[in-house]
């Protein structure tokens, strides 16, 4: 993992000044995560829940005529896939293990390209895809453009929104608990959720020691203004994001 800490400020904390993390995610991947975080490090965190996004599915006819390959960069991808068509017969091309594990769960012929969206389109430019023709199911918010990139090459991709990542506020008690120094970390698996919070904290005077861990580097960016220390995943995992705090 990699540390960015300002000047004065030690990344280097006891696991017994860290024990309480804010897990930020959406619910259902915040309780996901909490969990794993018991298992992996048994008694030494307890987690506060407070997402600062919420997901709607949305619903809308999914047209799979010519498309020879779904892709899945995300579990919720995934779910809102299963909530608004009937076919599990097209296989599917997955980012991360969450979106594979929920659908191969689906009896969908689902196959894992990496951890990231950025690993799958760089897998799909370095191949030949024969014509293939595929259809990213994904969010109203996306860290990248995967199927312009893969226009762009001349491969056939299109894209489908088929949910929406809707801002959440903190808490006041969780916002007063901060302030307060009674969080000694919090996670950041996104961009956006890291924007978020940056915005959200931006007047708030947070205690120097309060530990920012990000999943990537963009991630890390959106909250650097903060001036606290950040650690930076050694790669965008869960598991790693566990390593880090």
């Amino acid at each position: 993992m990699r540390s960015l800490c300002p000047a004065g400020i030690t990344q280097k904390m006891s696991k017994q000044s860290r024990r309480t993390v804010l897990i930020t995610r959406p619910r259902p991947q915040a309780e996901q995560f909490a969990k794993a975080i018991e298992e992996a490090r048994p008694g030494l965190f307890s987690c506060i829940i407070a997402p600062l996004l919420t997901i709607e599915i949305l619903k809308k006819p999914v047209d799979l005529v010519g498309v020879d390959a779904l892709i899945f960069t995300s579990a919720n991808g995934v779910r809102a896939f299963l909530e608004n068509s009937t076919r599990r017969d097209i296989p599917a091309l997955c980012a991360g293990k969450a979106a594979y594990i929920v659908a191969r769960k689906a009896q969908i012929n689902a196959t894992l390209q990496g951890p990231t969206a950025g690993e799958l389109r760089d897998t799909l430019l370095a191949g030949s895809q024969d014509g293939r023709s595929f259809l990213h199911i994904t969010g109203n918010h996306q860290a990248i453009d995967l199927t312009g990139s893969l226009g762009n090459a001349g491969i056939s991709a299109e894209k489908l929104v088929l949910y929406d990542q809707l801002r959440q506020p903190l808490p006041p008690d969780v916002a007063a608990l901060l302030a307060a120094g009674g969080i000694h970390a919090v996670p950041l698996f996104s961009p956006r959720t890291a924007k978020i919070f940056a915005e959200l904290c931006s007047s708030m005077n947070l205690p120097p020691d309060l530990a920012l861990v990000c999943i990537s580097s963009a991630a890390a960016q959106q909250v650097e203004k903060l001036g606290l220390a950040l650690t930076i995943a050694d790669n965008p995992t869960q598991s790693a994001m566990i390593d880090a705090l």
